[in-house]
This record gives C-alpha cells, sequence and structure tokens, in this order.
C-alpha cells in the first residue's frame, strides 16, 4: 500500500462539505407545508376527474413529487398533530394540509394491503416472502409508535385498508385519525 501525502487544497477541503449541500441541509424543513387552497388546485388540476383516484380523493405533483390529496370531512388537526411529530419509513408521510381538511400523503403506487390482497391478477399476492415482509414493516411501525415515540401512540385502527404498499411492496401504515397518546388513559 502506497500512502500519498495531501496537498495544501485537498487538506484544507477535507472533511468540508460542498456549499451545494451544505444549502440544502441549511434549508431542510422536515414538517408538512401549509398549502392555500389554490395550490391545492393547481396540484389536482382543479379537482379534475383526470386527477381523481376515488371518492375525494386526488393525485397531485407539487415540487416534481406526487402527492394524494384528501379531503376531509372533519377537522383533522389531531392527525396533523400527531404526522408531524413522528418519522418513520413505515409510517406515511404527511407532506402538505390545508386547513385541517386536505391533507396530501406521499403517494403508494400499489395502494391498500386489502386492495391487494383481493387483486388476483398479481403473482405477487403469492408470495409469502413478499407477504411476510409486509407483516415485519407493519410491526416495525407499530413498534417505533409504540416504543419510540415521545409521547408513544396507539394507532387503535390497523387493519388490511390502512396498510399502503409502496411501488416496491414496502409496507406503511396510514390513517391516524383514531390514534392517540398511550398516556391518555383510553
Amino acid at each position: 500500500m502506497i500512502i500519498l501525502p495531501l496537498n495544501d487544497e485537498e487538506e484544507k477541503t477535507k472533511g468540508v462539505l460542498p456549499e451545494d449541500i451544505l444549502v440544502e441541509i441549511a434549508t431542510f424543513d422536515k414538517g408538512p407545508k401549509v398549502l392555500n387552497f389554490e395550490e391545492l388546485k393547481v396540484e389536482t388540476d382543479n379537482f379534475s376527474a383526470r386527477s381523481k383516484i376515488r371518492g375525494f380523493v386526488h393525485r397531485g405533483v407539487f415540487r416534481w413529487e406526487i402527492l394524494v390529496i384528501m379531503r376531509m370531512g372533519i377537522d383533522v388537526s389531531k392527525e396533523v398533530n400527531i404526522l408531524t411529530k413522528i418519522n418513520h419509513f413505515n409510517l406515511i408521510k404527511l407532506n402538505e394540509h390545508h386547513r385541517h381538511f386536505y391533507l396530501a400523503y406521499e403517494y403508494m403506487e400499489n395502494d391498500s394491503l386489502r386492495e391487494w390482497l383481493h387483486n388476483k391478477s398479481s403473482r405477487e399476492t403469492e408470495s409469502w416472502t413478499c407477504r411476510i415482509q409486509i407483516a415485519l414493516d407493519v410491526a416495525n411501525g407499530i413498534n417505533y409508535l409504540h416504543n419510540f415515540t415521545k409521547p408513544a401512540y396507539v394507532h387503535k385502527d390497523i387493519k388490511s385498508s390502512n396498510v399502503l404498499l409502496d411501488s416496491n411492496l414496502r409496507a406503511k401504515i396510514g390513517n391516524f385519525s383514531l390514534s392517540d397518546n398511550k398516556n391518555c388513559g383510553h
């Protein structure tokens, strides 16, 4: 092995991040963004039939990211409050919200576990390896909620329609509307 000494320029930049990366880190905002209604209309092409997935659920694009925008019939400030405090790969990410009646989540290409299990045309539904990975993903998400958040949270509504699958069939828990602080004694 040959070890060469660093020249002066290499020594100065050793361990220093490039400026563009530092700018990205400095402007990183981990919480969901608050949108005005006009932005939601733009994201969903004015809530057109083309953007509609089903019911009050629309697909939208914001800052080059595909999102699912849901119109909620109730105040979901409790759900927004919880989702802004948690961050785990196996929990759905809330990207944006509007006055607590519209929520914008990351887009999950394979819909819910319920839909996926009932889709007889998918060969992957027969794979036990895939099913076990989904179960482990759900268990990891629940474990995070119960043991690694302060305060700890209980989901209270784990079911196949609230488990969402991404393009790689990795599971994320969604719908935190019934969730509660573990210390509330409910």
